[in-house]
């Protein structure tokens, strides 16, 4: 069982994820936190930077100014792209594809506003992903390209150190089979699951949603109900949800 850091002069903990975004080798995830004596949320943009296989944060000020890229984890990890923040157990989540594994920090945030991560944990292992996101109640979902799948670890999962992912749709065989193909990018509502379609997207659909449905005993997954949201192009890569979706 995980011991979750508590940061330092702060009794709101870490807000969610803002924004995701992918610019050249950099995956970009936006943050708020809150810090004690403050009113406004300090705002932090998170920065994977795949390519040399580190983490940084750049801490935005009210009037939008950016500062330099500080550096906030430089070892242990391989290619990093796909990250996301839990608000409540106050968790970097990051899905480095070479390393196959989605592995989680402790975040802290110090009294002169910089940033901290304790060590690095595996949430899920030997898995190929590029993405991830993560619901309100702390369950972690990520996608697996190769093998056209989108994966759970539950909350109580990662709580409990149990790093098998399980399925979050069951196979889909007949007419509904082809809406989970080579997916890309990965987000929640807490009800919904959305992603990207990175082959055939203008045949099944770029950019999917279906209901999360019941964790399945038999681990074999839900049944799979999807929508295609959109079928403009024939592959997408990265999403994310704006504020009221």
């Amino acid at each position: 069982t995980r011991q979750l850091p508590v940061p330092a002069a702060t009794s709101c903990g870490l807000p969610s994820t803002m924004a995701v975004a992918l610019w050249a080798t950099l995956l970009l995830c936006a943050a708020d936190f809150c810090l004690g004596g403050y009113t406004p949320p300090t705002k932090y943009l998170i920065v994977s930077n795949a390519k040399n296989g580190s983490i940084g944060y750049v801490r935005l000020s009210r009037e939008g100014n950016l500062s330099e890229v500080t550096v906030l984890i430089d070892r242990d990890l391989v290619h990093p792209q796909g990250i996301a923040v839990d608000q409540k157990r106050q968790l970097l989540l990051i899905a480095d594809s070479e390393l196959r594994k989605v592995v989680s920090y402790g975040l802290t945030v110090h009294e002169d506003g910089t940033l901290g991560v304790d060590e690095q944990t595996p949430v899920a292992e030997d898995i190929s992903s590029r993405w991830v996101a993560v619901d309100g109640p702390g369950n972690v979902f990520f996608t697996d390209e190769d093998n056209s799948k989108v994966w759970k670890i539950s909350a109580e999962q990662v709580l409990d150190g149990d790093t098998k992912p399980r399925p979050v749709f069951a196979e889909v065989k007949g007419d509904g089979a082809g809406s989970i193909l080579a997916p890309g990018g990965v987000a929640t509502d807490n009800f919904h699951i959305f992603w990207t379609n990175k082959e055939q997207g203008k045949e099944v659909g770029t950019v999917m949603k279906a209901l999360q449905g019941p964790d399945p005993s038999n681990a074999t997954g839900a049944a799979l109900n999807s929508q295609a949201l959109a079928k403009n192009v024939p592959k997408a890569y990265g999403l994310c949800l704006a504020m009221g979706n």
